[in-house]
């Protein structure tokens, strides 16, 4: 079985992200809906959204490709450049402003939140990464998210939220840690770190 990083389009990242986010709590929380959201046309809005402003303020989308496929997606910041960013939001503004006000707001609740507090030094922050129903179960999440760190090198300083508990554990065995938790409407944002690492142990090898 042939396993890559590889760098992809953000329409590309879109449906994955949004089947894979399709029960997550946050997101809920965003719509407001209790369905399964991956057939939410509001939430698919959100992720193009979201994604489309990652990708035009230069901050790389991934994907993990298995034996020729991409079966999951990431988009990770690091220090963006400024006017490439205001540049950016400009852009999507009329996406954003398309947006019911509820989930505006909701969505910017959760940014001014989400990096609140964050250990001095992180270098990389991890803001969405999602499999394909296809993939998951099978070990690929835990390959992606090593194959990422690899990408960074040992002295990338990480940090991500989760909204899912269950979540907590899968992270905490590549290296994580809880700094902080926030309420956010009826959900709770963990929020971790990886503090850089001289290396990454064997069993979390890609």
């Amino acid at each position: 079985m042939s396993r890559e990083l590889v760098p992809v389009a953000a329409a590309q990242a879109v449906p994955i992200l949004t089947e894979a986010f399709a029960k997550d709590p946050v997101f809920a929380y965003f719509t407001g809906s209790t369905a399964s959201l991956a057939q939410t046309p509001k939430c698919l809005q959100i992720m193009k959204t979201i994604t489309q402003l990652h990708a035009l303020s230069g901050q790389p989308v991934w994907g993990w490709r298995v034996d020729g496929r991409i079966m999951g997606c990431a988009l990770v910041e690091d220090r963006p450049d400024a006017f490439r960013q205001a540049v950016a939001v400009l852009r999507t503004l009329p996406a954003f402003l398309r947006l019911p006000l509820r989930v505006l707001l909701r969505l910017n609740a959760y940014s001014a939140r989400s990096k609140r507090g964050q250990p001095e030094g992180v270098s990389h922050f991890l803001a969405l990464l999602g499999l394909s129903d296809q993939a998951r179960g099978k070990g690929q999440g835990r390959r992606f998210l090593a194959a990422l760190h690899a990408q960074y090198g040992p002295a990338a300083h990480w940090a991500l939220d989760t909204e899912n508990p269950a979540n907590l554990p899968f992270y905490e065995r590549l290296g994580y840690r809880l700094y902080a938790q926030e309420t956010l409407g009826p959900v709770t944002m963990f929020k971790l770190h990886r503090p850089p690492q001289t290396g990454i142990p064997d069993e979390n090898q890609p």
